[in-house]
């Protein structure tokens, strides 16, 4: 959805509309395979609070995309910064909390399990050769059912973590890339800003992303996006923090705002080797705005406004060309 914002394209905004129907109906299924697998009061009733944060969700998603269509980008991101990301919260705060009752029932299974073979040991004692006859029949039954049980609530925790996972990262990283998606990048930029420390923060774009699109197909545009993503990740290093913010724009965050010269040659050396796809040599080019914190502002939204600026800055700086550069040094 951010990226559908960030877009001016119309085609490529309808591809981005369809890539969000096919993953909202993959959390729908993986919502529905996990309920059909629950039957004690709480669950349901988590599921129940999932349920009544869709409606609101569905409901400010629709305005979201409404605005993009009409190209009103500031009041949509303002609905996704101040309500949706925080219903989002909720939404894997549930998840959480479904994924500790049900791992909290596997547990209280398993000790009832055991009171039960202690009993039967107890049981043993107690009574003669009878007893222990049928005391020894009762632990065999308990043992192949406590099996049975360990068996079947581990294979319902696997599947809870999996899906719970799933929908957990999903709701953080770019389908396409697997980069971090803006809201996942705010949330580690504000960890950052919270540790106190300086940073710099590069708005990155794919200067040659339009025209490898138009003449080679979506597909190849999207294997550049892709490769661009994994060496843009390869640079950062462990220490940088990259999201895929929309389209073809990046966003780099390095724990450092010295240097910063040295950081963008780095960049281009890195990421503007040619590629090869299908037979076909692509050159990226990269236009790389900078800001930093906190002597460019505290505030993100910000920081990336400034950042934008002067990446579109460096654009156009470049389309104009030397010879126009030295016409108005000498003017």
């Amino acid at each position: 959805m951010i990226n559908q914002l960030l877009t001016h394209d119309p085609f490529e905004r309808d591809a981005l509309m369809m890539d969000y129907h096919k993953w909202g109906n993959r959390v729908g299924e993986a919502r529905n395979a996990l309920r059909a697998r629950l039957d004690d009061e709480r669950s349901l009733a988590l599921m129940e609070r999932q349920d009544e944060l869709i409606p609101r969700t569905v409901e400010l998603q629709d305005r979201v995309v409404d605005l993009a269509a009409r190209d009103a980008i500031e009041p949509a991101m303002r609905i996704v910064r101040n309500e949706l990301f925080d219903l989002d919260r909720q939404f894997d705060g549930v998840i959480q909390e479904l994924r500790r009752h049900e791992q909290a029932i596997m547990q209280a299974a398993i000790d009832r399990a055991r009171d039960t073979a202690e009993t039967a040991r107890r049981f043993m004692l107690w009574f003669g050769i009878g007893g222990i006859l049928f005391a020894a029949i009762l632990m065999l039954t308990t043992r192949r059912t406590f099996r049975r049980l360990q068996h079947e609530l581990h294979e319902q925790a696997e599947q809870l973590d999996q899906a719970s996972e799933r929908l957990h990262y999903e709701s953080r990283h770019d389908a396409l890339t697997g980069l971090l998606n803006r809201r996942a990048f705010y949330e580690q930029a504000a960890h950052c800003q919270r540790d106190g420390g300086s940073f710099a923060l590069a708005y990155i774009d794919l200067d040659c992303f339009k025209p490898v699109n138009d003449e080679h197909g979506h597909a190849i545009g999207d294997d550049v996006l892709t490769r661009v993503g994994e060496r843009l990740q390869a640079a950062a290093g462990e220490s940088g923090i990259v999201a895929r913010l929309g389209g073809d724009e990046f966003c780099l965050l390095v724990p450092d705002d010295e240097g910063l010269a040295e950081h963008e040659a780095a960049l281009r050396a890195e990421l503007e080797r040619p590629l090869t796809i299908d037979g076909r040599q692509i050159d990226p080019r990269l236009s790389i705005g900078w800001a930093r914190c906190p002597a460019d502002g505290t505030d993100l939204d910000e920081l990336i406004t400034r950042a934008d600026g002067r990446m579109y800055a460096q654009k156009g700086e470049r389309r104009r060309g030397p010879a126009e550069r030295r016409g108005a040094d000498r003017g």
